[in-house]
C-alpha cells in the first residue's frame, strides 16, 4: 500500500488505523477500529486492524438497512528499508458481507487476499467467495471452495459496492469524496 511511510512503525499503524476508522464511520458505520500488534522487531512490525472490537477480535458490525452486517481485518506489515524508513504493506485482508453479527453467521461475498509471505499457494492471492452452487456443464462447482481471481479489492470499492448495489444506507451524503480521497490518498 503506496503512500504511508515514516520514521516510527507505531505512527504508521495508528496513522492507517485512523485512516480506516475515519473512512468507515464518514461512509457506512461509526463501529470502532481496532488495532492489534502481532509482532516487533528491529526491521518489521506486523498488526492487525479489524471492525468492531476492543481486543482486535474481528466482528460483523450492523448495517442499515438489515440483513447486511461488515467483517474486517487486515494485517498490515510496517518493514524498515536499506535508508532507515518504515513502509507499509498490506499482507493480508478478510472483507466478509453477512447475514448476522457473528462470524458464524452465514455470508454472501468473501473478499480476500493472502499475500505469497503469508500463504504460499497456487490460489490467486486477491479473490472472491460465493455461496453458490454453480451448474458447469456436466460439472457441479461450489462457489465458496473456489478462489475466483479480482485483482486488488480495496477497502473504498467494498464500500462502494455495500452503498451502491446492496443499498446500504450511507452516514453522509457526500459518500463518493469521501472514497475518492481516500483513494488519492492511497493509489493501489
Amino acid at each position: 500500500m503506496p503512500g504511508l511511510s515514516g520514521s516510527n512503525p507505531a505512527k504508521i499503524i495508528k496513522e492507517f488505523r485512523q485512516h480506516i476508522a475515519t473512512l468507515l464511520n464518514s461512509t457506512v458505520t461509526d463501529a470502532p477500529v481496532s488495532e492489534v500488534i502481532m509482532e516487533k522487531s528491529p526491521i518489521q512490525w506486523r498488526a492487525r486492524i479489524s471492525l468492531g472490537g476492543k481486543m482486535g477480535d474481528p466482528r460483523a458490525i450492523p448495517l442499515r438497512p438489515a440483513p447486511w452486517h461488515l467483517a474486517l481485518s487486515q494485517q498490515i506489515t510496517v518493514v524498515r528499508d536499506r535508508k532507515g524508513n518504515w513502509n507499509l504493506r498490506m499482507l493480508q485482508y478478510n472483507y466478509r458481507i453477512q447475514g448476522g453479527p457473528d462470524l458464524a453467521s452465514d455470508w454472501y461475498f468473501r473478499f480476500e487476499y493472502k499475500s505469497r509471505e503469508v500463504l504460499d499457494s497456487w490460489h490467486p492471492q486477491s479473490h472472491l467467495h460465493l455461496p453458490v452452487l454453480l451448474n458447469c456443464g456436466t460439472k457441479r462447482m461450489d462457489l465458496s471452495r473456489v478462489h475466483v481471481p479480482t485483482g486488488q479489492v480495496t477497502l473504498e470499492e467494498i464500500i462502494r459496492f455495500l452503498i451502491q448495489e446492496l443499498g446500504v444506507k450511507a452516514r453522509v451524503k457526500d459518500w463518493d469524496s469521501a472514497l475518492r480521497i481516500s483513494e488519492e490518498k492511497f493509489p493501489t
